[in-house]
């Protein structure tokens, strides 16, 4: 009887690791440097090839990925994972939403916002119609996108993480910064509150959780209006759901700013936030824009802000493209930097 229970344990524990091996592959540690490219640029990118740079993110729009309802062009996601199984680096996936969603969203009757959007980065404005982060359509819709995302990549070797977007304004930050009072006032009264946004983005957290069973899923934290409150509440409830699945980022990391912050400032309060989920979970920290744009204008030295990370508890940094290749060559001006500092993650 001992002997047939003994047996019994063996085929067991055959078939669990069977299950594994024919299965879903696990998802990867979060460690080093990735290289930021946008979804059409991947073509010219070269940075996998370079033995100090784990892994790409690439970011996509979601009308570039879906620009009918239900037809997927899924090549250039497809294309950016098979370069980086080729080498054996990660990529990490962020789809960009809300204004950048298909036609097919606005068509089927979602609640829009006209809004300025600043781009902090050259300072330019423009006017960009929006569905309402807390749309019931729009949800929907994205979360049917985010079922078809889930079915074709989850599992997949080297897969890093997808980003946790949705009910997002203007990129794939939670960030919500609208700086015209006319646009504030408009948005409140098309019922923006704390209480709605939170809603809508723990009904997102529960489509990623119930879909991606192994890729990790990444908040991308931010100030609402520059209240830490709701990146609080949703990080809170990400990690509950999610568990060792869940990754924080932020998307401001620089050498010139960063490293002045008061404690009463905000994005200091917000870094506090991010350090304190480093010891459980993979947490990182993304260029606010190019050290390489107009001698660190905005970023300041690319030194600086690796360093500003790495003080921070990032076990990973994500960088602009721009500032790791030309051409399809190390950038020469950041190159030993990146070296170096690659050594300390």
């Amino acid at each position: 009887m001992r002997n047939a229970k003994m047996i019994l344990l063996v085929l067991l524990l055959n078939l669990l690791v069977i299950g594994t091996c024919q299965g879903y592959a696990a998802s990867p540690a979060l460690r080093g440097i990735f290289e930021v490219v946008w979804g059409p640029k991947l073509y010219q990118t070269a940075g996998l090839k370079f033995a100090y740079i784990d892994g790409i993110t690439l970011y996509i729009a979601w009308n570039e990925v879906e620009p009918e309802e239900g037809q997927y062009r899924w090549e250039i996601i497809d294309e950016a994972l098979k370069r980086a199984q080729a080498e054996n680096k990660i990529l990490n996936i962020g789809v960009f939403p809300n204004f950048r969603a298909p036609k097919f969203v606005f068509d089927a009757g979602v609640a829009t916002f006209d809004h300025t959007k600043w781009a902090q980065h050259d300072g330019v404005r423009t006017v960009v119609k929006a569905p309402l982060p807390w749309d019931p359509v729009y949800i929907a819709k994205w979360k049917d996108f985010i079922k078809a995302l889930a079915k074709r990549y989850d599992g997949e070797n080297k897969l890093g993480y997808i980003a946790l977007t949705g009910p997002n304004l203007q990129a794939v930050e939670m960030s919500i910064n609208l700086q015209d009072e006319d646009d504030l006032s408009k948005f409140k009264a098309a019922g923006f509150s704390n209480e709605t946004l939170i809603k809508a983005w723990k009904e997102v957290i529960d489509c990623y959780e119930q879909n991606f069973k192994t890729a990790k899923s990444a908040l991308i934290m931010g100030l609402v209006q520059k209240d830490i409150f709701p990146a609080q509440e949703i990080a809170r409830y990400a990690a509950q759901k999610l568990g060792n699945r869940f990754v924080v980022k932020m998307a401001f990391l620089n050498g010139k700013w960063f490293q002045t912050m008061k404690p009463k400032n905000p994005n200091y309060q917000l870094i506090e936030l991010l350090k304190s989920y480093s010891g459980t979970h993979d947490m990182g920290m993304e260029m606010f824009w190019k050290s390489s744009f107009r001698d660190g204008e905005r970023n300041g030295p690319l030194d600086v802000a690796i360093e500003n990370g790495i003080k921070n508890k990032a076990k990973f940094v994500e960088i602009y493209r721009d500032d790791i290749e030309e051409d399809g060559k190390p950038n020469a001006s950041f190159e030993r930097i990146l070296k170096e500092y690659h050594s300390r993650f």
